[in-house]
């Protein structure tokens, strides 16, 4: 077993195991002769979106030149897809050589673990973000795009010093660790914000977003309130901008299009420019595997990611939107700590089969509970160990002009992803 093994192994229990705060973070940072000081980053909180838009981001600053680096969570089939360099994973063995580095200096353990003060670990999503900026300072990255794990204020991403950060959206998810109504979330997701740097705020409730402002205000940073493209993602236009194209579908992808447009002219005021042809060709170029994500075929299959009631909400709205009047098939798993019962709700407006499955992971919320909804709410439906099985007899008793749905969770996304062949890339 390689270190890379065994620093993966960790990963099992992450979210159980997980400890919110940067005290950890920054004295291994310290340790390390700050990586984090060898690249200028953006930072990405928000609900729902910061992965997309990130990708945008970093989609236009590699076509304007600049050696990017983009790290995100969670990966759908390989942890290198979590950290990557001009648009591609990080090589394995590189990932190999920081740990084996590590661990020659004492830095690491023989099991792959980074003890900090006190007793104290890195927890696993620490790692993985320290991990990611030291392969952006041995890869030369100038900019790096970072895309906040959880929350924002306690984060380990957030232990970096960003020249701009974004909040996109806010919404009820990780109610449990972030707070139980909108305005305690958006507390949180308010730490990636810092003085004398542009704060750029997405679409949200607009009592929220005044009072992301006033904190923002409060602590000296600059508030941009992004507005709300027109057109489609085919064609759209924003500020100056006419006749701009995205290949992310849905209509929220426009918002997160004008919180990358936002955040990319916060960089060029500060010395990192860009061109309008830049701009576009970025845009249309970007990526974002499992979210909307067309599976050609009679039927035709998404698979979506979306695990919250926004993200579920959005999701009805694309399907009543792009596919109205075809006869929808769900196949449907969620992580325990999600609320199964909201998302019953909104994709039985869809009047669906169910097709209920889990995923191999231990946050995967188990059969015997959906057994137990479907009978509890009246909901006629059908049961499987693996998600494969789930999909092909979703696929297998939908009609030609059907349309079969994945989605609940990013794992169960990405077990199907790999299932049938599909790559994660997005160089």
């Amino acid at each position: 077993m390689t270190r890379l093994d065994r620093f993966l192994a960790q990963s099992r229990g992450e979210y159980r195991r997980m400890s919110l705060g940067l005290h950890r973070m920054r004295e291994l940072l310290e340790k390390t002769g700050r990586p984090d000081k060898a690249f200028a980053c953006v930072l990405i909180a928000g609900t729902n979106g910061k992965g997309s838009t990130a990708r945008m981001v970093e989609s236009v600053l590699r076509r304007a030149g600049y050696r990017t680096g983009l790290y995100t969570s969670p990966h759908l089939v390989r942890f290198s897809e979590r950290v990557r360099i001009d648009g591609c994973e990080v090589a394995a063995e590189r990932l190999e050589e920081i740990l084996a580095d590590w661990e020659r200096a004492g830095i690491a353990d023989a099991e792959g673990g980074i003890p900090a003060g006190e007793g104290e670990r890195l927890t696993w999503f620490e790692q993985a973000t320290l991990l990611a900026f030291e392969a952006f300072r041995r890869g030369g990255v100038q900019l790096a795009v970072l895309e906040v794990g959880l929350g924002g204020r306690l984060d380990a991403t957030n232990a970096a010093e960003p020249l701009a950060s974004a909040v996109v959206s806010i919404g009820l998810d990780h109610t449990e660790v972030l707070g139980a109504t909108l305005s305690e979330i958006a507390r949180e997701k308010a730490g990636v914000l810092r003085p004398w740097r542009p704060l750029v705020l997405g679409a949200m409730p607009e009592p929220v977003r005044e009072e992301l402002r006033r904190l923002a205000l409060a602590a000296g940073a600059f508030p941009i309130l992004a507005g709300e493209p027109e057109g489609e993602s085919g064609d759209f236009s924003y500020a100056d901008f006419t006749g701009l194209a995205i290949p992310l579908a849905g209509r929220h992808q426009l918002a997160n299009a004008a919180v990358a447009i936002e955040l990319l002219w916060a960089l060029a005021v500060r010395g990192w420019p860009w061109s309008e042809t830049e701009l576009r060709e970025g845009l249309a170029a970007a990526s974002h595997p499992g979210r909307l994500e067309r599976v050609e075929g009679a039927p035709l299959a998404l698979l979506d990611g979306a695990h919250n009631p926004q993200a579920l909400e959005a999701l009805v709205r694309h399907i009543r939107q792009e596919c109205p009047g075809r006869p929808v098939s769900v196949v449907l798993a969620m992580a325990k700590e999600k609320d199964p019962r909201a998302a019953l709700g909104i994709l039985g407006a869809l009047r669906p089969k169910w097709y209920f499955t889990v995923f191999p992971n231990e946050r995967s919320l188990p059969l015997e509970r959906w057994r137990h909804l479907a009978a509890e709410t009246g909901i006629a439906g059908e049961f499987f160990e693996a998600p494969e099985a789930a999909l092909a007899r979703a696929r297998a008793e939908s009609p030609p002009e059907g349309l079969v749905v994945a989605t609940g969770s990013l794992f169960l996304v990405g077990r199907l992803r790999e299932a049938l062949g599909l790559d994660p890339g997005i160089a």
